[in-house]
């Protein structure tokens, strides 16, 4: 019998012959009698089986949600509501299934271990399933589910349940619902044509936007609405969410999972949270303008279907880096799905693996941006490596926003040669940033056992303000903060594998005129030896012809910016 690992086993199995599938083990503390299951996600297919999977549940419960609640509402009023719990859902369950399919093909019986504990409550809101979903915990616990499906044994293992997800501060909610108060007084008086929720954008940039929309853009007013219910687990409702049937098989599994995972906020509030909605906007307003508010903003996106029930459009603003460069961006296709009027940070025609959706691309000059502060003269020699970070379990952000996800392995094994390359001087003077969260992989302690004298950034300065006074910056990923520095014209050093990152046809020369002019390279330990070379006088280095003209290039197909940028804003207005 093959002992089956989908999640950390309990202590003391480290010398028996256990098959580990997935990525959630450190590589440099795999035990020696272990084996690694292939993993699945290197084939492409698999991300084309949960693109389809993805596109295919909203329609296939839209008609019995529509009975449950008693209402007529089209399969774009569902996927807009749902969209982001699917897309977690579908790759955490796909994961799950391919590791033990994978298992199960090489013949012999297997015994696994999964959740000991009894309780399946579903998640509150998308915000709290969103938490659980990198945890050891959730994971075994649907691998529990999985496995008795699929008849296969295990042993219980208990695992301690995640945080809540952090809620906005009293001082600062009371604050909200003040201005909100005001704001609907004001909405009484003169109904806007347009409202914006979570813009991803600052005061100065809001201020702006309001000022030259030309018609009356408002803040959707939403944060006192009750986003959080209570699951009930005796609510026949829940049994009927295993009705729709579907030949997909992947489908039919997350199907089977729905009664213990699907987020209460769309079942037993759902009456609660859209009469709450409704009575903020009795009327509700012709356009609706987010960046964010499509994925966790559970009364913004209620008053979008309900928006968009009604004719209204919803437009989405690109909020940040890897779309229309990178070959799978699931966020980016959802939110061209729902979206009438899709702004991009410069690029038009980048289409992504799978169906794009139906938005209309247009390019805009970024306000935030546009808003970058100028680099400051930096005395002395310090510069910054920033870093990034993914969960050890293939879900939204992670197996399907950053192709790296299921090698990230190979990540830290880069970052390790561009460190390890530099010489002692241009070691001293490093400061390496690291990601808010580290989901279990002890970035900054694996750095540190390497090499003890690294020092680290201080991540509570915001990166804005931060990379103003660095003299340079190293970034090992294609994501915002490589376009924040470009756009910001400061000095900058890229490197990653390309065979991580996979990048769409349509981007790859933008990217080679970056290798070309030696900002990008692949191997971290060339892109070392450029740092050495121009450490001393980066800033000279950066206004080379060369140099200047790939980083123009590059920034105004992925991050467009522009003194400007309000003029176009307002042609936008005021052509809708």
């Amino acid at each position: 019998m093959t002992r089956l690992a989908l999640t950390p086993p309990p202590a003391g199995h480290e010398d028996e012959a256990v098959l580990a599938a997935g990525t959630w083990l450190d590589r440099a503390s795999f035990p020696k009698a272990w084996k690694r299951l292939a993993n699945p996600w290197d084939d492409p297919r698999s991300f084309d089986r949960c693109l389809a999977a993805q596109d295919q549940l909203p329609e296939l419960l839209s008609p019995l949600l529509n009975e449950i609640h008693s209402v007529d509402r089209n399969e774009r009023y569902w996927r807009m509501l749902l969209g982001p719990f699917f897309l977690g859902l579908v790759p955490l369950v796909a994961n799950l299934e391919m590791q033990i399919e994978a298992a199960s093909a090489i013949g012999e019986p297997l015994l696994s271990w999964a959740d000991a504990s009894s309780s399946r409550a579903a998640p509150r809101d998308t915000a709290e399933f969103q938490a659980w979903l990198p945890s050891d915990w959730f994971n075994a616990r649907i691998a529990a589910s999985i496995l008795r499906l699929r008849g296969i044994p295990f042993d219980p293992v208990e695992y301690p349940a995640p945080d809540a997800p952090r809620r906005r501060q009293f001082w600062k909610t009371v604050a909200l619902l003040f201005l909100e108060a005001g704001a609907r007084m004001r909405r009484t008086a003169l109904p806007p044509d347009a409202a914006y929720d979570d813009l991803y954008l600052d005061a100065p940039g809001l201020c702006a936007l309001a000022k030259d929309s030309g018609i009356l853009l408002h803040p959707a007013a939403l944060k006192g609405v009750r986003t959080a219910y209570e699951p009930d687990s005796n609510d026949p409702r829940r049994l009927r969410l295993t009705e729709p049937v579907s030949r997909d098989p992947l489908v039919s599994r997350i199907v089977s999972l729905l009664p213990e995972v699907f987020p209460a906020v769309y079942l037993e509030g759902f009456a609660h949270l859209r009469d709450e909605v409704r009575k903020r906007w009795p009327r509700p307003p012709r356009i609706l303008l987010t960046s964010v508010g499509w994925n966790v903003n559970e009364a913004f996106k209620m008053l979008a279907a309900e928006s968009l029930a009604s004719g209204g459009k919803l437009w989405i603003s690109q909020h940040g880096g890897g779309y229309g460069m990178q070959e799978t961006i699931e966020n980016e296709r959802h939110e061209r799905t729902v979206a009438d009027l899709y702004l991009t940070w410069g690029w038009r025609d980048s289409v992504p693996r799978g169906k794009p959706g139906g938005a209309r691309v247009v390019a805009m000059p970024n306000p935030r941006l546009s808003s970058l502060p100028e680099p400051a003269d930096v005395p002395g020699n310090e510069w910054i490596l920033t870093t990034c970070s993914l969960p050890r379990y293939p879900y939204r952000w992670y197996a399907a926003n950053a192709p790296i996800s299921h090698r990230f392995h190979d990540y830290f094994a880069a970052q390790k040669k561009f460190v390890e390359t530099l010489d002692a001087s241009a070691l001293a003077t490093l400061r390496v940033r690291l990601h808010a969260s580290e989901f279990g992989w002890r970035n900054g302690a694996r750095l540190q056992d390497r090499f003890p004298s690294i020092r680290f950034d201080e991540s509570r300065v915001p990166w804005r303000e931060r990379m103003r006074f660095a003299r340079l910056i190293a970034v090992d990923h294609p994501q915002t903060t490589l376009l924040e520095a470009l756009a910001a014209g400061i000095p900058t050093v890229a490197f990653w594998p390309p065979e991580d990152w996979a990048m769409r046809p349509d981007a790859a020369a933008y990217f080679d005129a970056l290798r070309t002019a030696g900002i990008l390279f692949d191997d971290p330990a060339a892109a070392a030896a450029r740092v050495l070379e121009i450490l001393s006088f980066p800033s000279r280095w950066t206004e080379s012809a060369a140099v200047s003209n790939a980083r123009r290039r590059f920034c105004d197909r992925f991050a467009r910016r522009s003194p400007d940028w309000e003029h176009d804003w307002r042609s936008l207005f005021s052509s809708a």
